[in-house]
């Protein structure tokens, strides 16, 4: 994947997404029962988990729309590479996360033992969903944009249709509606 500004902007906005849905995920697996899992976030320094993750969701959309809109990377490398970025990029924050919010409020480091094998596996998992669901979306709208770009424009044809049909002698009265709707093309020729 080229390192182009764009390419960098649109991975890290999918990628923060990824990292605050995976850290969700994680600790709804490893605590299941929200007031418990509430304890063990917060004995974490996980105080800021929610409006980190509204955040992480802004970004990861933005990022998504401008991916698909764009189509930078499918442009850049392929759902290959975007997928190794993103879980590469998943997987250093989440370690970085992790540890440092511990550090931080003095908070527990043993359960890291528990916490980090599972986050990684989610976070990879997240970042293989991300990847290839906005390659998905992207070939969606590519198609899309084809087909529209494709479709012949249709310009209305009058159509005149006699209101009554008058008698051949008597031509010069017909009444004449102009009715829209397509007509057949004119002979080519």
């Amino acid at each position: 994947m080229s390192r182009r500004p764009e390419t960098q902007s649109i991975a890290a906005g999918l990628a923060l997404g990824g990292l605050f849905a995976g850290h969700a995920v994680t600790y709804a697996w490893l605590v299941p029962e929200a007031h418990a899992r509430d304890a063990v976030l917060g004995a974490t320094g996980h105080g800021y988990l929610a409006f980190a993750g509204r955040l992480g969701l802004i970004a990861a959309v933005a990022a998504l729309t401008a991916a698909t809109v764009g189509g930078v990377l499918r442009r850049d490398g392929g759902p290959r590479s975007t997928v190794a970025r993103l879980a590469a990029l998943q997987v250093a924050a989440f370690i970085a996360l992790e540890v440092g919010e511990r550090l931080v409020t003095g908070g527990p480091l043993h359960d890291l033992a528990t916490v980090l094998p599972v986050g990684l596996v989610v976070q990879v998992a997240v970042a293989v969903a991300i990847g290839l669901a906005t390659f998905a979306l992207t070939r969606v709208v590519e198609r899309a944009a084809a087909v529209a770009a494709n479709a012949a424009p249709t310009r209305p044809r009058l159509i005149l249709v006699p209101t009554s049909l008058p008698s051949a002698h008597h031509l010069a009265g017909v009444d004449l509606t102009v009715a829209a709707g397509r007509a057949p093309p004119p002979p080519s020729g």
